[in-house]
This record gives structure tokens, C-alpha cells and sequence, in this order.
């Protein structure tokens, strides 16, 4: 009988040893995740208000940080999915500064309205940027519905403001959209 309890507080104690290791292997638990998130938008300016940096480079290495994050955290399934929004939203946004961008190079005075003319392929690029908004706000709920302790802790993905700050930037591509169909209208 005493043989048997020193085999199970043994067997406890080398579970608990083995449970800590892994934690440490695999980059930590969701608090150590969270905290380098928050480090690396520290670094790259995303501050209160904003979801993503506002500057192309800083975007870049945001995305770089955060995969390097989704690697060493994916073990963690809250952490993992939390990344996967945030990256959602870094490959929105870099798909937004190549609407804009492009949008910006279109001959407002004689835009090539063709079927396969540069308003048409921008208007499918716009189709894109409001797909991967739908596909967003997809894994930002299914995040708030599957971890919501852990989504409690990140205001700025589980907060009802992150709703209206991507349906406002998609209602920005539906104006877009109307200002090429307007240019257009006449051809």
C-alpha cells in the first residue's frame, strides 16, 4: 500500500515535470504567446485603434513575426487560431494597399472599361479584398466562440469594434467598386 502511493505521487510529479517541459518546448502557454504578439505590435506601431501597422514595411515585418510566432506557438490551439486572424488581416490589408495603389494608377479621365481592361481587373481585385474580409471576421468569430477566455484577454480581436472596423474598410472597397462603375457607366 505505501509502495503504491509513492508510485503515484511519483507518477503525478513526473507528469507534472513532463506537462512543463512541453509547455516550454512548444513556446509556452497562451500568456507567454500573447505577450510576444504584443511585443512584436509594440515594435511594428500597431497602436489602440489601429489593427495592423499602417506602413507597408512595418506590415512586412509583422507578418514575419507573426509566422515565426504561429511556429513556435502551434501547439497551442487558441494561440494558433488567434495568429491565423491576425494574419488574416496582414494579407487584407496588403491586399488593400494594392487596390489602392492601384486604384490610384487608373486614368480617371478615360479608364479602359474593357471586359479584362484595367477597371474590370481592379474591380476583381476588389472582389478579393472582400472576400478576405468575409474570410476574417470568419476566423475572429470562430477564435470568440472557441476560446472565449482567451479572446477575453485580446480586446482588439474580441471587442465589437473589430466587427465595425472591417465592415467600415468594406464598405471603403464597395465605394471603390461604385466610383469604377460610375467612371464606366458611359462606355
Amino acid at each position: 500500500m505505501v509502495f503504491m502511493k509513492k508510485a503515484i505521487i511519483v507518477l503525478v510529479l513526473a507528469l507534472a515535470v513532463v506537462v512543463f517541459l512541453a509547455m516550454n518546448a512548444f513556446g509556452g502557454g497562451f500568456d507567454q504567446g500573447l505577450a510576444e504578439i504584443r511585443a512584436s505590435e509594440q515594435k511594428n506601431g500597431v497602436t489602440e485603434g489601429f489593427l495592423v501597422p499602417a506602413d507597408k514595411r512595418s506590415l512586412e515585418e509583422y507578418k514575419n513575426d507573426l509566422v515565426f510566432l504561429k511556429r513556435k506557438f502551434g501547439a497551442s490551439p487558441a494561440l494558433s487560431e488567434l495568429i491565423g486572424v491576425k494574419l488574416g488581416l496582414v494579407e487584407t490589408e496588403e491586399k488593400l494597399f494594392f487596390l489602392v495603389d492601384e486604384f490610384g494608377k487608373i486614368n480617371k479621365l478615360s479608364p479602359n472599361c474593357a471586359p479584362g481592361g484595367e477597371v474590370d481587373t481592379l474591380k476583381s481585385k476588389a472582389g478579393e479584398v472582400k472576400k478576405s474580409f468575409n474570410s476574417v471576421l470568419a476566423k475572429r468569430n470562430s477564435f470568440v466562440k472557441s476560446f472565449p477566455a482567451e479572446s477575453s484577454r485580446t480586446a482588439e480581436v474580441s471587442a465589437e469594434a473589430f466587427q465595425s472596423t472591417v465592415q467600415g474598410a468594406n464598405r471603403g472597397v464597395d465605394k471603390i467598386v461604385e466610383i469604377l462603375d460610375n467612371q464606366c457607366m458611359f462606355d
